[in-house]
């Protein structure tokens, strides 16, 4: 027969109709496979950036957790929110607490004494809560998107009653009774930090400042001992240990952000968490998650934050000075990529990072603002070695009836050693100013790494330096 009766199939211009429509049939249902391997491939798969099971570990026994005080006293302040609510009435301002701080308890107003009155048995919960040890508001393998912060957000609240309480004990005195409050308030934030993700750990440097704050009045108390300071001073140095290094806020992140996105309705969770308008309000979850599959996500995204966390742990908790330089776009903390480090299969470069975030529809909007996190951190390392250096220097004031003339008399009887500035560009020392034998002044440069001469002014949001008045 000739070639002219039975067609050769490999010549595709001699195709039926037919058969051109199956073709184009089946390039259709491919085209989506083809789209998401395209997406995929911008971005290599590696190994996890640490080992998840060791950093989950195990479950807190319920008597031994904070947190079942802490779930206590959020179920408590709903009750009592709720009987606002009713009394269409509000929580008291919070700018009291700012007017309570600067002049002692007798500029705490109706409302807010009131309010105090009304959290004591909150109060009294929260207090056995802070003497615990241990703490975990959820394991990490359990949290997702739809995780409820409201516990951590209270206890934000429970830390202002506290010191308000903290200074009608210092108004009477009891100076014994005011550390407590203080040093109950600074075990707190160290619990809400535990295997908390980024937002965790921004109301925990919260939290530290503001108990940092309580410290300092009870310090500047003249019934205060310098025996009462060193062992103050012995709690604070121990307690900074419940606070959660930042590089491990990360890895939570990391694991509660893969958990979501593994999970089949994690569209209908992008929807609802992060107020999304285009999912299930205009799109269906339904269809924005098949779009976002064509596109390679959520794995797309996923790929993406393990390149990033593992660029990330390598520095967030090294000092300023030890630090590489920060690199990249956006609000994303990255790290220009250390030549002496040898990257694992499949890691990229902090340069290909920044750039492989811009391939992911996702990924731009769920991953976290690190570079506030870090920030918020950078203060809040600053801050401790201050707030250490200030409890040392009264105790110092209270033995020789000034303070010293330089942080060097303060070692070895007081200090072990000055404490170095995490914020100093060059590795130097938490920076110390006496202005008199009864004032004097210790910062840190904070986040920026700019020395502005002790500008720690109280009574502002945020200061140019981080540290304490000393009168």
């Amino acid at each position: 027969m000739s070639e002219e009766a039975h067609p050769a199939w490999w010549k595709p211009w001699n195709w039926p109709w037919s058969v051109w429509g199956l073709v184009a049939v089946l390039m259709l249902a491919l085209l989506p496979f083809v789209v998401r391997a395209f997406c995929l491939s911008a971005v290599p798969v590696m190994a996890e950036p640490f080992d998840m099971a060791a950093f989950v570990g195990d479950e807190i026994p319920p008597d031994e957790n904070a947190f079942t005080e802490y779930h206590q006293v959020h179920e408590m302040r709903k009750v009592l929110m709720q009987g606002l609510q009713q009394k269409s009435a509000s929580e008291p301002d919070s700018r009291n607490y700012d007017d309570i701080y600067k002049g002692g308890w007798e500029a705490a107003d109706d409302a807010m004494r009131a309010w105090l009155e009304a959290h004591r048995p909150a109060l009294a919960v929260w207090r056995r809560g802070t003497e615990k040890s241990r703490a975990l508001a959820a394991s990490p393998s359990e949290m997702t998107f739809e995780t409820v912060w409201g516990t951590s957000q209270d206890l934000q609240h429970v830390t202002v009653l506290a010191l308000v309480d903290q200074m009608r004990w210092l108004h009477e005195g009891n100076v014994g009774e005011a550390w407590k409050l203080a040093r109950a308030a600074y075990r707190s934030g160290g619990h809400v930090s535990r295997r908390g993700v980024v937002i965790a750990g921004l109301f925990s440097t919260v939290i530290h400042d503001m108990s940092s704050e309580g410290m300092q009045r009870w310090a500047e108390h003249p019934a205060v001992t310098a025996d009462q300071l060193r062992a103050g001073l012995a709690n604070v140095t121990a307690d900074f240990a419940l606070y959660e290094p930042e590089s491990n806020l990360l890895r939570t992140d990391y694991v509660v952000l893969r958990s979501s996105l593994s999970r089949p309705q994690w569209a209908g969770m992008m929807g609802s968490n992060f107020g999304t308008p285009l999912i299930d309000k205009i799109v269906p979850a339904s269809v924005a998650s098949g779009f976002m599959w064509m596109v390679g996500e959520p794995e797309l995204t996923i790929r993406i934050t393990r390149q990033i966390v593992a660029n990330q742990i390598r520095e967030v908790d090294k000092p300023l000075a030890e630090r590489r330089q920060l690199t990249g776009s956006g609000t994303i903390l990255l790290f220009d990529t250390d030549p002496a480090v040898t990257l694992v299969s499949g890691e990229l470069d902090a340069k290909q990072i920044d750039g492989s975030v811009k391939t992911s529809l996702l990924a731009k909007m769920v991953l976290p603002a690190t570079l506030q996190l870090d920030a918020a951190y950078m203060r809040f390392r600053g801050r401790q070695a201050a707030l250490e250096v200030m409890l040392a220097a009264q105790a110092y004031r209270r033995d020789k009836g000034e303070f010293p003339e330089s942080l060097d008399a303060l070692v070895p009887q007081y200090l072990e050693a000055v404490p170095l500035d995490p914020c100093d560009r060059n590795g130097g020392r938490i920076r110390y100013r006496r202005d008199s034998t009864t004032n004097a002044v210790v910062w840190s440069a904070a986040q920026d790494g700019n020395d502005d001469d002790g500008a720690v002014e109280t009574g502002k949001s945020r200061t140019a330096d981080v540290g304490f008045l000393l009168k």
